[in-house]
């Protein structure tokens, strides 16, 4: 009986001791390559991701986590004749990846209520739009984790967006930029730019198992479509990463295109930048030729891209950029240098004089940039080019990406009795934003729960 037990407590021990050492290793590798991971992040990637994450991910874990966790377990067990110590160890590496990753602090937060939306929350469902009678199409340039930073000679070494920051500089551009806390990755950007509010998962709803996503949430493409015009997304990653397909597809997109549809026209192995998907200068060439077609339409249109050659851990270097610097810096010097050729091209084209078109940067790079790594109030690339003859720029001390939904409509030359969307205040009108009114405590209050939010998921959530 003793030998059983003896058998049960060191079973018990060396699974514990393997959990810690997993979870542990898992955190520093996840912080190395993608910077500071919280756990409602990984809520998030572990719902919406399943099936769609690459092999080249599952297989870096495998190979720099996983098994250095079963060798790190099985030299301690052997080492430690102890069951308490390796339960002790356990016990410390648990404690310090839960407290890394913020668990307590999301449990806490989803058990505390906010106010915030019952106060500020302005429902597009009922705000009236009024359209131009010539309306305006829309074309919104995602360049991924693309900071305004880089042009900062003393912080990079030299100005890594000589083209970007000369747009910025020309064209209706919005200084003091926040990044809200928990939106540092692309569909959360997606989401607040077009929906006015920060991208959540209130606790116990399980994203993965409904069937849309924030399927009582309206964003503003829904008001473009209910008013003739016809959305397209052009993607070089699968769309079914993130679940961005569902929110695309009930947010008032019917033309998706993504990796999937292009390897029927474009062979990926000749075309391939990161191990996500198409290279930039294959995905602007292919954004080109859809322009050029949905153009001859002669329909209003919405049309999305994000860029990809930026996105970590794997991030590319076009083979017909230069190397001189070695490192990222050459990366992002070819980035800028390929949006600013595509935006060249547009303003040629025939359709760009009823075209308004927004470039940002979708977010700051997750977690510590290394380029900077001190730097810790950080700003994504920004501007709005050939904007309706009536919108004027307002100052504004500070604002977030949810005030872009009700900026992009006003810069369409949309009016409508309010001042803002959802939790976003127009840049191009006089009201301050959610972060000038509440400055930093915005950044706590978007983190506790809503019951306004939960019905977003759930229309009759209490």
């Amino acid at each position: 009986m003793k030998k059983v037990l003896k058998c049960c407590a060191d079973a018990v021990s060396s699974a514990l001791l393997f959990i810690g050492v997993l979870a542990f290793l898992a955190l520093i590798y996840t912080n190395h390559i993608w910077g500071n991971v919280y756990f409602e992040q990984m809520i998030i990637a572990i719902m919406n991701d399943y099936g769609t994450i690459g092999s080249h991910i599952v297989g870096r874990y495998i190979l720099f986590v996983f098994v250095p966790a079963c060798l790190v377990t099985l030299l301690c067990v052997w080492k430690i004749n102890s069951n308490l110590k390796l339960i002790i160890i356990s016990i410390v590496l648990l404690s310090y990846s839960f407290r890394s990753i913020k668990i307590v602090e999301y449990w806490r937060n989803q058990s505390v209520y906010s106010e915030l939306y019952e106060a500020e929350y302005i429902n597009p469902k009922k705000i009236e739009f009024i359209f131009p009678s010539k309306k305006r199409n829309l074309i919104v340039l995602y360049l991924e984790s693309m900071e305004e930073d880089y042009a900062d000679s003393s912080l990079v070494g030299e100005n890594l967006l000589p083209n970007l920051s000369g747009y910025m500089k020309e064209n209706m551009y919005f200084p003091n930029f926040v990044q809200m806390p928990m939106q540092d990755f692309t569909m959360a950007a997606i989401v607040s730019s077009m929906c006015g509010v920060p991208y959540r998962v209130p606790k116990g709803v399980n994203t993965y198992k409904i069937k849309n996503f924030l399927p009582h949430l309206k964003c503003f493409p829904q008001i473009l479509e209910e008013n003739g015009y016809e959305n397209y997304v052009l993607k070089s990653t699968d769309l079914n990463f993130s679940q961005a397909r569902k929110f695309y597809t009930l947010h008032g997109f019917k033309h998706l295109k993504d990796r999937l549809d292009i390897e029927k026209e474009i062979d990926l192995t000749e075309h391939q930048g990161t191990s996500w998907g198409y290279n930039d200068r294959t995905y602007y060439n292919l954004a080109k030729a859809e322009l050029t077609k949905i153009a001859a339409e002669n329909n209003p249109f919405m049309f999305v891209m994000v860029t990809l050659d930026t996105h970590g851990p794997d991030i590319y270097l076009d083979k017909q950029c230069n190397k001189r610097f070695d490192d990222k810096r050459d990366i992002i010097l070819c980035a800028d240098e390929m949006a600013a050729e595509f935006l060249d091209w547009l303003k040629k084209q025939d359709f760009y004089a009823d075209t308004t078109v927004v470039v940002i940067g979708d977010h700051t790079e997750t977690g510590k940039n290394n380029l900077y790594p001190s730097r810790k109030k950080r700003k994504i690339v920004n501007f709005i080019l050939n904007p309706a003859s009536d919108a004027l720029k307002k100052e504004h001390n500070l604002w977030s990406t949810i005030d872009l939904a009700p900026t992009i409509l006003n810069a369409l030359g949309i009016k409508f009795d309010s001042e803002g969307f959802g939790l976003g205040r127009s840049l191009l009108q006089d009201k301050p934003t959610l972060y000038e009114v509440y400055r930093d405590r915005l950044s706590n209050e978007v983190l506790k729960g809503s019951h306004v939010y939960d019905t977003f998921y759930h229309k009759n959530a209490k």
